[in-house]
């Protein structure tokens, strides 16, 4: 069931959020998204055609760290920030919005964002003005990005008491996060 305009929002803690098939999405803290489209369509019996899935994010601020490696084909996975939308399939990526714009560094596969695509191990820079120039990741930076990525994938705890259109999410390492449902 699509439950639109829930909110997640972290204080000093950090959230992470089971999508399907081992896909995670990870909040750091003082990060906020909402969840605009959550839907699944399911495998259609007349045609085999296989399940698909769909998922659109607004992230107001934070960071957000993306691990879509395992998305059924014919998926999508967007993030739309104040100044771009980055649609992906088969990636892992960060999205960070500070106030002057959104910085997209990406670990594994590609991102397509205001005109341009950073493949892996690259980032690029989105103001206002549109994307700045895709330049390499500095060898911190993946690093630390590989380091989230990885602590996301670790089995977790149960679901905190929260579900928002199928999506599980966990508490990542405090009690300071906030779930709100739309109506709730």
């Amino acid at each position: 069931a699509l439950l639109p305009q829930a909110r997640i929002r972290t204080g000093a803690g950090t959230v992470i959020i089971e999508i399907s098939n081992g896909n995670r999405i990870f909040l750091s803290e003082n990060s906020e998204i909402s969840i605009d489209t959550s839907k699944m369509i399911a495998r259609d019996a007349a045609t085999g055609a296989a399940p698909r899935l769909f998922i659109r994010l607004g992230q107001k601020n934070g960071r957000v760290v993306s691990i879509l490696t395992q998305l059924p084909a014919r998926s999508a996975f967007w993030i739309s920030t104040p100044v771009v939308t980055s649609g992906v399939r088969g990636t892992i990526y960060s999205s960070r919005v500070s106030v002057t714009g959104t910085q997209i560094e990406t670990l594994e596969g590609s991102v397509k964002v205001g005109g341009v695509s950073a493949a892996g191990g690259q980032t690029v820079s989105v103001t206002r003005a549109g994307p700045g120039k895709v330049q390499p990741m500095t060898p911190e930076a993946k690093s630390a990005l590989k380091k989230i990525a990885d602590a996301a994938m670790a089995p977790r705890a149960p679901p905190i008491n929260k579900c928002i259109a199928g999506l599980k999410v966990h508490n990542g390492n405090s009690s300071d996060v906030t779930v709100t449902i739309a109506g709730t």
